[in-house]
């Protein structure tokens, strides 16, 4: 099945993380106080890299993140979309615990930009995911990046009043022919596998 994301909510609200059966002797074991001792609260990117130690070092495919000691009636209540998502897949989150794995599921940018939102190019500004400001480190959280978008905006919108008016040039209309290759594009859609495999394991 594709994967879906599993809100951080669920280890906020005392979901565990466990080894599966596969791992063994240390099957059900919680594994996160080895790494840090906050365990399951710690940061987003303390807990996916541990996971993914774990992962690596056992051979697994997967851990399973255990939320199934909370009422049903409060998960159904909490988790509406998790919990049917699950169950279509054949797994009650109220009775068992869910098979994750880290997943990259958004990108802080990489255009380096000013205070004021200016890249290195007159005229092209970059806010929000797009951009690289110096504001987050190894953790994008969750209220920063509409923070981030709204204060660099701002930004840019006064740098931009601040300059002389000047008419803008003529532009032609968008021609997507000039900048994707159907060829490529056939080629990603039939390898998309490979290619997810590869950038996972190497990238």
């Amino acid at each position: 099945a594709k994967s879906f994301l599993i809100t951080e909510a669920i280890r906020g609200e005392g979901g565990l993380l466990k080894l599966p059966p596969e791992a063994g002797a240390a099957a059900g074991q919680r594994f996160m106080l080895s790494h840090d001792e906050r365990a399951e609260l710690a940061p987003r990117d303390v807990v996916a890299r541990a996971i993914d130690f774990e992962i690596k070092k056992r051979g697994l495919d997967y851990v399973h993140l255990d939320i199934s000691h909370k009422p049903a009636d409060w998960l159904i209540e909490h988790f509406p979309t998790i919990y049917a998502r699950c169950m279509e897949l054949g797994i009650d989150i109220t009775k068992e615990p869910i098979p994750i794995v880290p997943a990259a599921h958004y990108t802080c940018g990489g255009i380096v930009t000013d205070l004021h939102a200016r890249t290195d190019i007159p005229g092209l500004y970059a806010a929000g995911e797009a951009s690289c400001t110096g504001l987050h480190g190894a953790n994008r959280l969750a209220s920063n990046s509409l923070l981030e978008c709204l204060v660099f905006a701002e930004a840019a919108v006064n740098d931009i009043l601040s300059l002389p008016k000047r008419e803008l040039p003529a532009l032609p209309e968008w021609d997507e022919s000039r900048v994707s290759d159907p060829d490529e594009e056939i080629v990603i859609a039939h390898n998309w596998e490979e290619l997810r495999r590869f950038m996972w394991d190497y990238v």
